[in-house]
């Protein structure tokens, strides 16, 4: 970790960088509220989530209903792995901030600090963002855990309500959602910095090392883990692009027009 963070240092301290400011326009008066709004709003599913109980097969869950793919990781069940998991999580969370905290205040942007702190609005939003759409999907879907197929594993933890909440795997929509914001950002700072490759690939590799530990340890299936990366890397591109100025300035016309023939009645949609 210390090696990471000089090799950072390094890497944000050089003068190649010929544009540095934020890309984004926001209206924290707005935007505060709603984001506050979304993380009030993440923990709301789980407040339901004791009374509905854990997997609804309870302790009979039958591997055979689970599909070839995914039975493979059944058995797995790593305390080391879950553990490894939650720095992951949280390191994938937190470090954007860091990182960009570094950036700014070592290669003195010409937005200064107003400027991070529109981007820390945008990152933020992000990850509300990808947390709410991951509470809703799990309260929706109630995929047991691999675990909960597991006989070795203890009967409270198989029947515990969290069980039930395999699909999709929230750590890694977060790290992957919070990883291509952060990169993204990045690149669009620093268009000309030798970094950008190298700054995608360690957060993608990040991404899918939180993953797979979800998956040793016994939390998640595969399938879990390619849909939370799904999810975190479209929630990643997704709100920070409706933040971007360019966006913004620019003029989006949608025309509706209804579609009537002797055979078939619809609309027709035009974006200009």
């Amino acid at each position: 970790m210390r090696l990471l963070i000089i090799l950072f240092v390094i890497l944000i301290s050089t003068n190649s960088f010929a544009q540095n400011q934020s890309p984004y326009e926001v209206t924290p008066e707005i935007e505060i509220p709603v984001t506050i709004g979304l993380f009030t709003a993440i923990g709301l599913p789980r407040l339901f989530a004791a009374e509905m109980g854990g997997a609804n097969c309870g302790l009979e869950c039958d591997p055979n209903n689970v599909n070839a793919f995914d039975r493979t990781v059944i058995g797995y069940h790593s305390s080391g792995s879950k553990t490894d998991s939650d720095v992951l999580f949280f390191s994938g969370m937190l470090m954007p901030f860091g990182f960009h905290a570094l950036n700014v205040g070592l290669t003195n942007p010409t937005d200064g600090w107003e400027g991070y702190g529109k981007d820390v609005l945008v990152l933020t939003e992000t990850l509300a963002t990808t947390l709410v759409l991951n509470n809703l999907l799990d309260m929706a879907v109630r995929r047991p855990r691999p675990l909960v197929y597991d006989t070795s594993v203890p009967d409270e933890e198989r029947l515990d309500p969290n069980s039930a909440f395999s699909f999709p795997s929230g750590h890694t929509a977060v790290v992957f959602a919070m990883g291509t914001a952060y990169s993204r950002l990045y690149m669009q700072r620093h268009p000309d910095s030798p970094w950008i490759i190298p700054i995608w690939i360690g957060s993608y590799a990040a991404g899918t090392a939180t993953g797979l530990t979800r998956i040793f340890a016994g939390e998640h299936y595969w399938t879990d883990v390619l849909a939370g990366a799904a999810m975190g890397v479209s929630t990643g591109l997704l709100i920070p692009w409706l933040h971007e100025s360019n966006n913004k300035e620019s003029s989006i016309g949608l025309r509706v027009d209804p579609i009537i023939s002797p055979n078939a009645a619809g609309i027709s949609v035009t974006i200009n």
